[in-house]
Formats: C-alpha cells, structure tokens, sequence
C-alpha cells in the first residue's frame, strides 16, 4: 500500500507538467487564431478600439498585430489587470461608454465578464438560464464617455470591437462618424438590440455585415446584408445563440 502511494504521488507531477503543456498548447492555438481572424481587420499602425476590455484577449491579439489599441474598461479591477498586463502597450481609458457623455450604473457579479450597464440584458439572460446562477448585486456609478469623443481624442479607429453585455446599440448611438469595420456582440434573447445596432451602423454609413459564433473565429455567414445576417440568426433556433456581428465599409 505504501509503495503504491509513492507511486502515485511519483507520477501525479509529470501528469500535472502533461495537462499543463497541453492547456498551453490550446492556449497559444487560441491566440494565434484569433490573431489570425482580427488580421483581416488591423494590422501594422492600425488603430484599434477595444469597448469593454474586460482583461484583454482581444487586446493581446491586437498588439500582436501592430495596432495601437485604445482599451475601454470601466471596471477598476479589470483596468487595473489590463495595466499590469500590457504596460504601455495599450492605453487603458477608465470610463464606460454611451451615446451621451455623464455616469451610468454598472452592475456586477462574481464574474467580471457579464458586468453589464442593461437591464434588459439581466433580466433575459437570467429568464433564458444563460447566467440563472448570478446576482448582480454590485451597483457602481461609473463615468462616460462616447465613441464620437474617443476619435476626437486618439483619432478614427480602423476597427471598433464593442462587448458590453446589451449595452452595444447605446454605445452605438454615441457614434456619428463612420469608421473601417467594427464588431457588436450578439446574444439571442436579444434579438432586437442586434436589429437596433445593424440599423444604427447602417445610419452612418454603407457596410456589408458577418457573424462568428461564440468564440470560433471564423465567419459562420459570409460578408452579407445586415438584413440576412439577422435573417440567418433568426433562422438558427438556438434559444442560447451568442457571438459577433461584424460589420466593414463598403
């Protein structure tokens, strides 16, 4: 018995130093592809607005490719994790966005990552069972400010990425100059805010429009209408369905 456990206890190393290369092996996988898709979009001096930072993917994979990111995270903590990340690599702004400049009330849970300004976006994702679990229980005034003020302060993006869990199309409302390409997340309990935020874009300027599910980072319709990519979305069923509407100047 003894000896079976100094076995045991032998071998459970090389078996963690084996998960441990491989979870790094998925891991490098993930951020070349994602470097790879956000490539059709910035490159070499591009600049990048990353909206809703959070604590940086999407950051790391616009570096990576040259551009100067601008990182919009109202969180503290999570501002707090993109400087110690990237240092002056980024320029993180602490402040929320919305179509007018002011605060707003940030709601959050144990998960950083659904931290969300729209009382929609609660109160379906929790009906649907998509984040049943979670209370946002922490109410924080923050400041904000808007996309139209952001280029005037660092200049027009070559791409916008917006993920704030429901709160894209205010954001989007915020925005009058039409830019290269942008990105709004997408969930499928609100399907009307996707309408919302196509016809804004749309408002501003002639775009073609795509979709990724989830976190593939592949185009799961080809460069579109806005009209049939939510035609497609619709069409799709999945009560759960979430990911990313692009969308890039014609």
């Amino acid at each position: 018995m003894e000896m079976a456990r100094a076995i045991r206890g032998a071998l459970r190393p090389a078996r963690f130093k084996v998960r441990n290369a491989r979870d790094q092996l998925l891991a490098r996988r993930v951020r070349r592809r994602r470097k790879a898709f956000y490539s059709q979009f910035l490159g070499t001096h591009s600049l990048a607005f990353d909206v809703g930072a959070n604590e940086g993917n999407r950051v790391a994979a616009f570096i990576a490719l040259g551009a100067r990111v601008i990182a919009v995270e109202p969180l503290a903590e999570c501002a707090d994790a993109l400087v110690s990340r990237f240092g002056d690599a980024c320029i993180v702004v602490r402040e929320g966005l919305a179509a007018h400049e002011g605060t707003a009330t940030l709601r959050t849970t144990s998960a950083s990552t659904i931290a969300s300004m729209s009382d929609d976006f609660i109160r379906e994702t929790r009906a649907s069972g998509r984040f049943s679990q979670y209370e946002w229980a922490d109410a924080r005034e923050v400041p904000v400010t808007t996309l139209d003020a952001l280029i005037v302060r660092f200049g027009t993006p070559d791409f916008i990425k917006v993920d704030v869990e429901g709160y894209e199309v205010e954001i989007l409302r915020g925005l009058s100059t039409g830019v290269p390409a942008l990105s709004f997340e997408y969930t499928a309990e609100l399907r009307q805010h996707a309408r919302d935020c196509v016809s804004r874009i749309e408002q501003i300027g002639s775009y073609e429009f795509a979709y990724s599910a989830q976190e593939t980072m592949i185009m799961t319709m080809p460069w579109t209408t806005g009209d049939a990519v939510l035609a497609g979305l619709q069409a799709s069923g999945d009560p759960l369905e979430w990911g990313d509407i692009y969308a890039r100047r014609l």
